[in-house]
């Protein structure tokens, strides 16, 4: 057995090979067989205590020799002894698990917050949150409705400029305004029920399309949203400032009560949240605007998803600061279910979520 007698005092071995051992390593042999393995278990829980007014030394403490001599063992017969390594290396044995466990258990408080979140949105935009209801208005209902109301509040010519997906058996097309149309099947990142569509961005919402204004013009009621104002991945916000105590002087955006907010730097991609009233953000934060009474919260879900934060880190652009490209973000194709589903989705995952 071997003892530690310098630094690392509480540092004990039992080993029965051959072996070299270093000054300041202490060997203890037995007279008897099967003693040794006893006297282990005995210093393992008692020579740290034992030696801790014993020591020498400060900047590296050591023991003497005649520490290790002048220690007394109660020694049980061997018949005993066995019984009590058998007891300890079982004990031994529950440390292990509850240690594993414990480091498992720290690894899951501090991981799965975030990825459990992550699963669950992302099985809600994959449809896999909720079932299906047959009696559903399908999607394509949906994105028409979207398409008259956008023809109705921003002209016929930008109604006109958007694309639209169609499904054909297995194969995925996009038909454009000039009657040409192309094969996009290849750019479908994953399955979705029957009653769901695909759309790009562009064609579902209002993206990067917002008013700019001067903080000085706003009144000093106004609320003025900053980045720093939203929690991260909850969709929370957790202050809210006027224009009278804002200090920045740079331009802002007007949103209205139901947009979307999202943050458009490539750290804050986490951050969304679905504005509740009307205000002004920061133009590193994109307002969205919805069409067709569609739900707001399902789209702020989407943003926030594993899917959609991997395209937008496809597309990024600077290096200290990198922001997501608007003009591409329109491009982005996005699953969009019933609006029915939708309501569902944003109900169970609001459940969900809280529980987290």
């Amino acid at each position: 057995m071997l003892l530690a007698g310098n630094g690392d005092i509480g540092n004990i071995s039992y080993y029965s090979g051959k072996f070299e051992a270093y000054q300041r390593t202490y060997v203890l042999q037995s007279y008897v067989s099967g003693y040794l393995q006893y006297i282990h278990i005995h210093l393992l829980y008692n020579w740290i205590e034992y030696n801790n007014e014993k020591m020498f030394g400060s900047t590296i403490p050591y023991i003497r020799l005649g520490n290790i001599e002048e220690y007394l063992v109660a020694l049980p017969p061997l018949a005993e002894q066995s019984r009590i390594l058998l007891a300890a290396q079982k004990r031994e044995e529950l440390v292990s698990v509850l240690q594993n466990s414990r480091r498992r258990y720290k690894r899951i408080l501090s991981e799965t917050p975030t990825s459990l979140r992550q699963q669950l949105i992302q099985a809600a935009i994959q449809g896999q949150l909720v079932p299906q209801n047959p009696n559903d208005e399908p999607a394509s209902v949906l994105l028409e409705r979207i398409a008259q109301e956008r023809a109705s509040k921003l002209g016929k010519k930008a109604a006109k400029s958007m694309s639209r997906i169609e499904r054909r058996g297995s194969k995925t097309y996009e038909l454009f305004p000039d009657g040409t149309e192309k094969d996009i099947s290849d750019e479908i990142p994953f399955e979705t029920p029957t009653s769901w569509e695909w759309s790009r961005l562009q064609a579902y919402c209002v993206y990067g399309e917002a008013t700019s204004v001067k903080v000085q013009d706003c009144p000093l009621d106004t609320w003025i949203l900053d980045l720093e104002d939203i929690e991260p991945h909850s969709g929370v916000i957790s202050q809210r400032v006027t224009a009278e105590n804002r200090s920045s002087t740079s331009n802002k955006f007007w949103f209205t009560s139901g947009s979307v907010l999202y943050s458009k730097l490539r750290p804050y991609l986490n951050k969304v949240v679905v504005a509740d009233s009307d205000g002004c953000c920061t133009t590193e934060i994109i307002p969205i605007s919805l069409f067709a009474k569609a739900n707001p919260h399902y789209l702020q879900h989407l943003l926030m998803s594993p899917f959609f934060v991997s395209e937008i880190n496809k597309d990024s652009y600077g290096v200290k600061m990198p922001r997501a490209d608007n003009k591409q973000v329109k491009k982005f194709l996005i699953p969009v279910p019933p609006l029915q589903e939708q309501h569902r989705i944003v109900e169970k995952l609001g459940a969900l979520l809280k529980l987290i």
